[in-house]
C-alpha cells in the first residue's frame, strides 16, 4: 500500500523520493518497475490524490508524473 499525503507544492518532494525508491527497485529487479507494478493500492488525499491518479490509474512513471505535476503547480 502506498499512501500519499496532501501537501500542496511539497508534493514534488514526494514524487522525487518515490522516484529514487523506484530507481533502486528497478535496479534490483533488472528491469523498469513502475509504481503501479510495485504497489497493490495507491491512494492519497488532496495533492497526494492527484499523484496517486498520475502514477496509479494513469500508470505514469515518476519522471512523467513530475513533469505533469510541475506544469499543474
Amino acid at each position: 500500500v502506498l499512501s500519499l499525503d496532501g501537501c500542496g507544492f511539497r508534493g514534488l518532494s514526494t514524487l522525487l523520493i518515490l522516484e529514487k525508491i523506484m530507481e533502486e527497485t528497478s535496479k534490483r529487479a533488472g528491469e523498469e518497475v513502475r509504481p503501479s507494478q510495485a504497489f497493490d493500492i495507491i491512494c492519497g488525499s488532496s495533492t497526494g490524490g492527484l499523484i496517486a491518479l498520475l502514477i496509479g490509474r494513469i500508470d505514469l512513471d515518476c519522471r512523467a508524473a513530475i513533469e505533469i505535476y510541475k506544469a499543474l503547480s
